[in-house]
């Protein structure tokens, strides 16, 4: 079974592994796609302001989820 495990945000952004790597590929594209949407149906503006509050709230995340190895 798949479990998630909580990885420390600092660990996550430093990380120079090719699955800390693909972490931030991830990232990067749900952000997107999430700016898209919210500019669709509220704007620019207030995607602008939405994509601002959704970086501010990673920055308090103590831990992101990632994956685990089997155990």
């Amino acid at each position: 079974m798949n479990e998630s495990q909580l990885i420390p945000v600092h660990e996550w952004r430093n990380s120079h592994s090719p699955a800390g790597a693909d972490l931030m590929v991830i990232a990067e594209r749900e952000l997107r796609a999430f700016t898209r949407a919210v500019t669709e149906l509220f704007g620019r503006e207030q995607a602008r302001l939405a994509a601002e509050d959704w970086v501010d709230e990673l920055d308090l995340t103590d831990a992101s989820p990632g994956p685990t190895g089997l155990n």
